[in-house]
């Protein structure tokens, strides 16, 4: 019996833009076999109502920032997934593209995949679009960090290898997490805007 690789998101949210938070929910839960929302105490009866109908699992935020819920998400996802990415409440992703890019890492030896990002708005307007393409990873040494975090897949072993992202860091964390994922393997690049 083939077993199917999971995949786990972790959604870190103050609660606060209940509107924002069910957009990004109906985004992933197609493509997600499990659903952790980290948030703080007093937001958890604003979020069970509007996630009333996704079966998700709430987490206490540590209160200790961006970095420390997102590793607590990740240290509560299931033994079974194996793939994992955290996305914050103002994001999204389109559900059949990103399933493109989880077939290409689960057929290559690659650490984790990313797709071009469009961003926009909060009325939802396009503003641009990443797509600077397998560049990206290439120049990530050298910096900026171009790889757009939110179209991203990583494995969850080599995340809990790196020991996820450094709690120490407010805003840097994704640059820091794929300088240290690059070390474990490739960091591949897929042709297709997965969110």
């Amino acid at each position: 019996m083939e077993t199917r690789n999971k995949v786990g998101f972790v959604i870190p949210t103050l609660g606060t833009r209940p509107e924002m938070l069910t957009r990004v929910l109906s985004s992933i839960e197609p493509v997600s076999d499990e659903i952790i929302v980290v948030a703080p105490k007093e937001s958890w009866g604003q979020i069970e109502k509007i996630t009333a109908d996704i079966q998700i699992k709430l987490v206490q935020d540590p209160g200790t920032g961006l970095a420390a819920a997102i590793n607590e998400g990740f240290r509560n996802l299931s033994e079974d997934i194996v793939f994992a990415n955290w996305i914050g409440d103002d994001d999204g992703i389109y559900p059949n593209e990103f399933l493109r890019l989880k077939a290409k890492i689960e057929h290559s030896d690659c650490v984790a995949v990313f797709g071009d990002c469009d961003y926009r708005l909060d009325n939802g307007a396009l503003l641009g679009r990443s797509s600077v393409g397998d560049r990206a990873a290439k120049i990530l040494s050298w910096g900026p960090d171009l790889i757009p975090q939110p179209t991203s897949l990583f494995r969850l072993s080599a995340l809990k290898e790196v020991g996820f992202v450094n709690e120490d860091y407010k805003l840097a964390f994704d640059f820091d997490l794929f300088l240290k994922l690059r070390k474990q393997g490739p960091i591949e690049h897929l042709s297709a805007t997965t969110g």
